[in-house]
Formats: C-alpha cells, sequence, structure tokens
C-alpha cells in the first residue's frame, strides 16, 4: 500500500519535506568561589552549524573553502565534521563556536548558504582569566570515544576536559534538549513538531577564596 500503491505521492513528499532534529545547549552550572564569586560562568556567544545534506560533496568542498577564510578555519576541518556525521544525515554539525562580531557581519554579507545556520548558545567564560586553570579546567567538544561511550550524547557535546570542570562535569553540565522541526525542500521551517527543553545544570562552590 505505502510502496506501490501510494509511493509516488509519498516519495513527493519525502522529497519536499524533511524533519530536523535540533540539539539545544543546556547552560552549565558556575564555578563559585567560597564568597559566591564565579570562577567560570556563562556567556551568550554564536555558533555556525551546517546540514551536510543541503549540498553535495562536491558543493561542500567548495563551501568550505569559501568559510575558511571568513572563520581562519582549514576547510579540512570543516570537511572533517561534515564526514563524522555524515553527508546524507539530517543532524547539523556545528563547524565553529564562539564567532567574532566581525566574523558575524562577514557571514551575513556573504550571502545565502544552503544549510548553514548561526545559533545563539551559551560558552564558558572565564571572569579571571589564567587565575586558578589549573584546579578549574577547561571545556571541550566530545571525541569520538566519548560519543560513542555515551550514545545519548548529541553531536557537539560539550564536556569538562580537565581539572574540576572534568571531575565534576557529571553535574554541571546538566541535560540538553532537543526539538524537532518540519522543513520543505528549500529548508524553510513549516513547523515545530516536539521540544524537549534543556535542564541546566547544577553551580559547585568551592572553598577556594
Amino acid at each position: 500500500q505505502l510502496q506501490i500503491v501510494q509511493g509516488h505521492h509519498n516519495r513527493q513528499l519525502a522529497d519536499q519535506n524533511r524533519i530536523r532534529p535540533l540539539s539545544i545547549v543546556a547552560d552549565r552550572g558556575n564555578i563559585l568561589d567560597r564568597k559566591g564569586i564565579p570562577l567560570a560562568a556563562n556567556q551568550l556567544s554564536r555558533s555556525v552549524y551546517l546540514y551536510p545534506r543541503e549540498q553535495s560533496m562536491q558543493q561542500w568542498q567548495e563551501t568550505a573553502d569559501r568559510l575558511s577564510k571568513i572563520l581562519d578555519l582549514p576547510a579540512e576541518e570543516i570537511l572533517k565534521k561534515l564526514k563524522q556525521v555524515g553527508y546524507r544525515s539530517a543532524v547539523p554539525a556545528r563547524v565553529y563556536r564562539n564567532l567574532t562580531p566581525q566574523q558575524f557581519v562577514a557571514l551575513a554579507e556573504f550571502g545565502q548558504i544552503s544549510g548553514l545556520e548561526i545559533r545563539a548558545e551559551s560558552s564558558r567564560r572565564y571572569p579571571n582569566g589564567n587565575l586558578a586553570a589549573h584546579i578549574l579546567g577547561y571545556i571541550g567538544e566530545a571525541t569520538a570515544d566519548d560519543l560513542r561511550a555515551n550514545p545519548d550524547f548529541p553531536m557537539g557535546m560539550l564536556l569538562g576536559q580537565m581539572g574540576i570542570e572534568r571531575i565534576a562535569d557529571p553535574s554541571l553540565r546538566g541535560k540538553w534538549g532537543s526539538h524537532l522541526i518540519e522543513v520543505d525542500s528549500v529548508g524553510k521551517e513549516l513547523r515545530m513538531l516536539g521540544e524537549q527543553k534543556p535542564v541546566s545544570g547544577s553551580d559547585l562552590r568551592l572553598t577556594i577564596d
């Protein structure tokens, strides 16, 4: 019934409409000193996401060459991230974090790029610079091994890599949310099909003054 009788109709629907699962980054818990002063906090930032199946492999190679000049990122790194999620994947790949205002403007003037989206996210900020960096550590994207060991992690998951950020990561990172967006064949959003809101991480107070 689906393949033969309604096959042509269902194929048109599949070609014209697509479902995009989008991850929603959860705010990471703050790290505070003994007086409640932030040692690690969050700030608004912008990230570049690419939807692999919106272009062919050859088109992405040309697009990566053009983006690399704006982002100051080797084209090979952009293509590597696309390859990790797969060129036929509906899941976007985050290829760059913490856009500068100059890069944001340059991308806006660059013209429309099929499959490119700039999202507002929360990034890590250390108000005191390198102070106590050996204790606080830092965060970074989950590696391939991390993703294999934790199938529930979305692509681009941010994890603590050293110090307190790593030791207390399970409570600091919170739980990322997601929503499903139906889009047409040119990538225009049609409607939201469902949403799971993110849960912010818990703050952590240290004994450090």
